[in-house]
Protein backbone atom coordinates (compact mmCIF):
# COMPACT_ATOMS: atom_id res chain seq x y z
CA UNK A 1 0.00 0.00 0.00
CA UNK A 2 2.49 2.82 -1.40
CA UNK A 3 0.03 5.30 -1.10
CA UNK A 4 -1.59 5.21 2.51
CA UNK A 5 2.09 5.07 3.54
CA UNK A 6 3.18 8.26 1.27
CA UNK A 7 0.02 10.27 2.59
CA UNK A 8 0.94 8.91 6.41
CA UNK A 9 4.41 9.20 6.39
CA UNK A 10 6.07 11.34 3.70
CA UNK A 11 7.86 14.29 4.14
CA UNK A 12 6.58 17.77 3.29
CA UNK A 13 9.13 19.12 1.16
CA UNK A 14 6.84 20.66 -1.83
CA UNK A 15 3.46 21.69 -2.37
CA UNK A 16 1.52 18.45 -3.46
CA UNK A 17 3.20 16.66 -0.73
CA UNK A 18 2.26 19.98 1.87
CA UNK A 19 -1.44 19.07 1.02
CA UNK A 20 -1.83 15.43 0.38
CA UNK A 21 -4.45 14.63 2.24
CA UNK A 22 -6.56 17.03 0.83
CA UNK A 23 -5.23 16.41 -2.86
CA UNK A 24 -5.60 12.77 -2.54
CA UNK A 25 -9.01 12.51 -0.09
CA UNK A 26 -10.76 14.84 -2.73
CA UNK A 27 -12.37 12.10 -4.95
CA UNK A 28 -13.27 10.28 -1.87
CA UNK A 29 -15.31 13.15 0.00
CA UNK A 30 -17.12 13.98 -3.48
CA UNK A 31 -18.01 10.53 -3.56
CA UNK A 32 -19.74 10.58 -0.12
CA UNK A 33 -21.14 14.27 -1.30
CA UNK A 34 -22.92 12.78 -4.64
CA UNK A 35 -24.17 9.62 -2.47
CA UNK A 36 -25.90 12.46 -0.12
CA UNK A 37 -27.75 14.20 -2.68
CA UNK A 38 -28.66 11.15 -4.67
CA UNK A 39 -30.41 9.93 -1.51
CA UNK A 40 -31.62 13.23 -0.18
CA UNK A 41 -33.08 14.03 -3.72
CA UNK A 42 -34.89 10.38 -3.66
CA UNK A 43 -36.32 11.24 -0.05
CA UNK A 44 -37.44 14.21 -0.51
CA UNK A 45 -40.05 13.02 -3.70
CA UNK A 46 -43.83 12.65 -2.63
CA UNK A 47 -44.14 9.39 -1.56
CA UNK A 48 -47.40 7.93 -0.13
CA UNK A 49 -46.79 6.58 3.68
CA UNK A 50 -47.01 3.04 2.26
CA UNK A 51 -43.41 3.70 0.54
CA UNK A 52 -41.67 4.99 3.52
CA UNK A 53 -41.47 1.91 5.42
CA UNK A 54 -39.88 0.51 2.09
CA UNK A 55 -37.15 3.20 2.55
CA UNK A 56 -36.72 3.06 6.15
CA UNK A 57 -36.38 -0.53 5.82
CA UNK A 58 -33.83 -0.62 2.78
CA UNK A 59 -31.66 2.17 4.28
CA UNK A 60 -31.46 0.11 7.53
CA UNK A 61 -30.48 -3.00 6.13
CA UNK A 62 -27.69 -0.82 3.65
CA UNK A 63 -26.45 1.01 7.19
CA UNK A 64 -26.13 -2.50 9.15
CA UNK A 65 -24.47 -3.83 6.09
CA UNK A 66 -22.02 -0.83 6.08
CA UNK A 67 -21.40 -1.10 9.49
CA UNK A 68 -20.20 -4.87 8.98
CA UNK A 69 -18.18 -4.00 6.68
CA UNK A 70 -16.31 -1.42 8.81
CA UNK A 71 -16.03 -3.45 11.40
CA UNK A 72 -14.62 -6.36 9.43
CA UNK A 73 -12.49 -3.55 8.05
CA UNK A 74 -10.81 -2.48 11.58
CA UNK A 75 -10.49 -6.28 12.15
CA UNK A 76 -7.99 -6.86 9.07
CA UNK A 77 -5.96 -3.58 9.94
CA UNK A 78 -7.40 -1.31 7.96
CA UNK A 79 -9.01 1.72 10.42
CA UNK A 80 -11.05 4.43 9.28
CA UNK A 81 -9.45 7.65 8.56
CA UNK A 82 -10.94 11.22 7.56
CA UNK A 83 -6.91 11.36 6.18
CA UNK A 84 -7.62 8.28 4.00
CA UNK A 85 -10.99 8.89 2.52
Amino acid sequence: MGLQDYILHAERVDLISMNKEGIFSLLGYAAIFFIGVDIGTYLMKRKPISDWYSIIRTLLIIDIVLWIFMFLLSYIGIEPSRRLV
